[in-house]
């Protein structure tokens, strides 16, 4: 399992997530520079999604062996940048953006970092 996480991880880290620009930077109203905006914020979202999900049954088994820190890292990495591109996107859509997927997307990266922090507290008793 985790040589078949490592392949697929090389292969997404290869494709990269694009870089997006600061909404706040945008001028306000609808443009075709806000909509390209939302795609890329939206693929990066989707792409750090499958990150997270790819190193998420490695860091549920992690627990305290140091051989899952590196599945473990990359999923509380993206699980963060899933909650960043999810907190932009109401600045980038005027706060008119309701979508429930991705409320429990960035719900889901939540708890991901969550049990993190509970687990880590636990392994401290």
């Amino acid at each position: 399992m985790v040589r078949t996480t490592q392949t697929i991880d090389a292969e997404l880290i290869s494709i990269g997530p694009l870089v997006v620009e600061d909404p706040t930077t945008l001028p306000p109203g609808i443009s075709v520079e806000r909509a390209r905006a939302y795609t890329k914020i939206m693929t990066q979202l989707w792409y750090y999604q499958l990150l997270a999900w790819l190193h998420l049954p490695l860091l549920l088994e992690s627990g305290t062996e140091g051989a899952y820190d590196y599945s473990r890292n990359s999923c509380l990495e993206a699980s963060r940048n899933m909650i960043t591109c999810y907190t932009s996107i109401p600045r980038l859509t005027a706060n008119t953006f309701c979508c429930k997927s991705l409320d429990f997307q960035a719900f889901t990266a939540a708890v991901t970092l969550l049990i993190n922090t509970l687990g880590s507290l636990t392994d401290l008793t």
